[in-house]
């Protein structure tokens, strides 16, 4: 588990990111060797409990810590926020080499980004893959009211909004 005070959206997602490579191909993750698609989600969404980060300790500056758990500890715990079941389910895609992109959103007036979760390129569409919660639907399409996604490619991760 990691424990850090990130700089914002941007390094949040680039160390989530930086996870699930460095991960993708732990031995735990042979678990999900030949499961489908709908197999994957339905696991992480109801077998890995929602579990927020321990404590929102409050640096002096006024930022907090943001826990970020390898595939193996949410494995481990069967348990995670969005952004430990979004680093599990990248480190899958990233193990199986399917085309996935990060995607932070906010539906809330202020705009300020709340939660994150994957996007699988399927028949050239990108698709919702949120298991974070377990009422959520596979590939279903999340209000927000703003958006960033994030392209892990080789060298540089490329960050676009979608309007």
């Amino acid at each position: 588990m990691q424990e850090k005070k990130y700089q914002g959206v941007d390094d949040t997602v680039n160390y989530a990111i930086a996870i699930i490579k460095k991960h993708s191909g732990d031995n735990i993750l042979k678990y999900f060797d030949n499961k489908k698609l709908s197999e994957i989600f339905d696991f992480i969404s109801k077998d890995v409990r929602y579990l927020t980060d321990p404590m929102k300790v409050k640096y002096l500056d006024g930022g907090s810590i943001e826990l970020l758990r390898s595939p193996e500890k949410t494995m481990y715990e069967l348990a995670g926020d969005c952004d430990d079941k979004a680093i599990l389910a990248g480190s899958l895609f990233q193990r199986y080499n399917i085309p996935y992109r990060m995607a932070v959103i906010s539906n809330k007036e202020n705009k300020k980004f709340h939660h994150i979760f994957p996007e699988v390129k399927l028949n050239n569409k990108w698709k919702t893959f949120d298991a974070t919660y377990e009422w959520n639907k596979m590939f279903e399409n999340k209000p927000f009211t703003k958006k960033e996604v994030f392209y892990p490619g080789d060298k540089k991760i490329i960050k676009e909004e979608i309007k």
